[in-house]
């Protein structure tokens, strides 16, 4: 039996002060925008990205 499994997909899009966040689902083909990462000349803040990797858990990662 195959199962269809929802994954999902993390996308980013930097800017200098901030970074777009959205998050998608491959099985419904919809995404939906996360709340805006501050950022720093450009750099996130590392742990929030990673953050959301764990609780996401997603398929790939996306740079918009």
């Amino acid at each position: 039996m195959i199962m269809n499994k929802t994954r999902s997909l993390l996308a980013f899009d930097y800017g200098t002060r901030w970074i777009g966040v959205a998050v998608g689902q491959t099985l419904t083909a919809t995404a939906s925008t996360l709340p805006a990462l501050k950022a720093k000349d450009g750099i996130p803040r590392w742990e929030e990205i990673e953050q959301l990797i764990k609780q996401w858990q997603p398929l790939s990662l996306i740079h918009i």
